[in-house]
């Protein structure tokens, strides 16, 4: 079975057998994405982050996740109400990796390849999500104003400070 983005979207069905072929076969490196059929990607599981950071009925609103990975706070937003959770990734990989986990979930939740440094954010947005990305980026304070600009309601930072990760929201 292939997984090329072309069998994705409306129409396909994400047989048990299926979502265990892709399990298998992608690399899922950072988020831990619940499944159907009590599957499950089998990293990180950022739930106790989600409930710190993210209200559990998000009706209506919008959120922005930059650097998104596997789309993990995309999904959650979107389950618990979201009108729209897009994800920012530098990384195409991660890209389509996260539009056929929203896929097979059955959620519209929108990712985006792009240059976080200098690409627009697509905004404004309820809630804005960056967690443990402005080390890696060019021009984190130029990003980090343009993340003000697009926030409506919550920017949420994570920033890793030589190894220990300190988060909170503002």
């Amino acid at each position: 079975m292939d997984v090329a983005e072309d069998n994705v979207g409306p129409g396909v069905v994400w047989t048990e057998e299926r979502v265990r072929a892709l399990l298998e076969r992608e690399s899922f490196t950072y988020q831990r994405i619940e499944l159907p059929y009590g599957l499950a990607t089998k990293r990180r599981d950022r739930s106790a982050t989600c409930r710190k950071i993210l209200p559990d009925d998000l009706t209506g609103k919008s959120l922005l996740d930059l650097g998104s990975q596997s789309g993990f706070f995309c999904l959650e937003a979107m389950k618990r109400g979201a009108a729209r959770a897009v994800g920012l990734e530098m990384n195409p990989a991660f890209v389509r990796q996260a539009r056929i986990l929203a896929d097979i979930l059955g959620l519209k939740a929108e990712f985006r390849l792009v240059d976080i440094d200098e690409d627009p954010l697509g905004g404004p947005f309820d809630y804005v999500l960056c967690l443990n990305v402005l080390h890696h980026l060019r021009n984190p304070l130029g990003v980090l104003d343009r993340l003000i600009a697009a926030t409506r309601e919550r920017l949420v930072l994570q920033v890793d400070a030589r190894g220990v990760n300190i988060s909170r929201a503002v």
